[in-house]
């Protein structure tokens, strides 16, 4: 054992194999931040393309709807113009 590790030993610091693991386990729960909050902007992102989904079935309904409306109102002018 070289003087300055054990002069550290000594002191109560920690050796090289403490400050790697420390370093570590910070880094390691870095990555879990980043995970959980990639995993919380997924969920959120899955809510918006189910709400998006549902709301272009919503609008190919009305657009259905409204078309059938102008069809119906097209026949009866020509049923108009025919009969006149």
């Amino acid at each position: 054992m070289n003087l300055i590790v054990a002069a550290d030993f000594l002191h109560g610091e920690p050796n090289m194999r403490e400050q790697d693991f420390q370093a570590l386990s910070r880094h390691l729960e870095q990555l879990l931040e980043r995970y959980r909050a990639s995993q919380q902007q997924c969920s959120a992102l899955q809510a918006r393309v189910t709400e998006l989904e549902n709301e272009r079935e919503d609008l190919k309904h009305r657009n259905e709807v409204a078309r059938d409306r102008v069809e119906a109102i097209i026949t009866r002018l020509k049923a108009l113009d025919t009969s006149s």
